[in-house]
């Protein structure tokens, strides 16, 4: 077997010369064997028969000339080698993915598109964005991503990724940092502290803390800044819902950190927010996803994005 390499444009396309050269279709078979690792499941996902999809996998093989799974009995484990050739293939799909893109800019085969969004941070601007935005292009869709598998953040396969960081990301051609807003401590109206202007961290550090929720930038955020504080907080119940959290510190189970602009329903007559003694901050970005292709509309969505949480400061 011999494996070419032509390049045009930027593009990498492979070819196997031999009698079995191997499909596209052979490769995306070979992907969905390795995000489920189970030939049957695979199977099904696909709508095809197992034994099918197990001949496809034993010639593949058979034309790489090395297993891509190791055998446990009726499942399959990803080898090294697999995970080179799904890196490989991975990078294939998306580029022809990022192909069938440029052509319809382009040439206009079609004048519909879905924009596929990570939301890490804002969730609740998202029914107002996208319908302002569908207002003006009707014809694109989107999907929305706001629980990443494992899979998904290995390998990327969003437009756009709306997320927060302590520190302001570096604007550039793929990231826009959109908004700065402040975090306070929310408590309710009858805490010991709720009357007070500023509030230094350190007064807190004995207090029980909800709505920090594992994995989320809110979470990393506000460990930070406690631990800057020099403690650990103690995290008695997670939730990003804001109606949830307004809930929990109306029965008195602990305070929470609070981004004043895009949680602002959280406050009420029987929640106060007390500011953070030094400030307390964070940013939301607006971040393509490295490495693609982004097309109009795609483009056309992040400057919405971009105006829509500067008409918010």
């Amino acid at each position: 077997m011999e494996l070419t390499v032509h390049r045009d444009m930027g593009c990498q396309l492979y070819f196997f010369k031999g009698s079995d050269a191997v499909e596209l279709i052979h490769l995306q078979y070979f992907q969905k064997l390795a995000e489920y690792e189970h030939v049957t499941r695979a199977a099904e996902s696909l709508c095809i028969a197992q034994s099918s999809l197990s001949r496809v996998l034993r010639g593949l093989e058979a034309e790489l000339g090395v297993a891509l799974f190791d055998r446990a009995g009726k499942n399959i484990i990803l080898n090294e080698n697999g995970r080179l050739v799904l890196n490989y293939t991975n990078h294939i799909m998306g580029r022809l993915a990022d192909m069938r893109k440029e052509l319809n800019d382009r040439n206009f085969l079609s004048a519909e598109e879905t924009i596929i969004i990570l939301v890490r941070v804002a969730s609740k601007f998202l029914p107002q964005i996208i319908s302002g935005f569908r207002e003006r292009h009707p014809k694109i869709n989107f999907v929305i991503i706001q629980n990443e598998t494992a899979q998904q953040q290995s390998r990327p396969h969003w437009n756009l990724c709306l997320d927060a960081t302590i520190e302001p990301a570096e604007n550039d051609e793929y990231t826009s940092c959109v908004l700065e807003e402040e975090v306070c401590l929310a408590m309710p109206k009858g805490h010991p502290l709720a009357q007070r202007e500023f509030i230094r961290l350190e007064e807190v550090a004995g207090e029980s803390f909800i709505g920090l929720q594992k994995g989320s930038s809110m979470n990393e955020i506000a460990e930070k800044y406690c631990h800057k504080a020099g403690f650990s907080p103690n995290i008695i119940l997670e939730s990003d819902n804001p109606a949830t959290l307004r809930g929990l510190m109306h029965i008195g189970l602990g305070i929470a950190f609070n981004p004043v602009v895009t949680w602002k329903e959280v406050s009420d007559e029987d929640i106060c927010l007390v500011s953070i003694e030094g400030g307390c901050s964070r940013y939301i970005n607006v971040s393509l996803c490295r490495g693609s292709y982004h097309s109009r509309a795609v483009l056309a969505f992040r400057s919405y994005l971009i105006d829509f949480f500067a008409g918010l400061k």
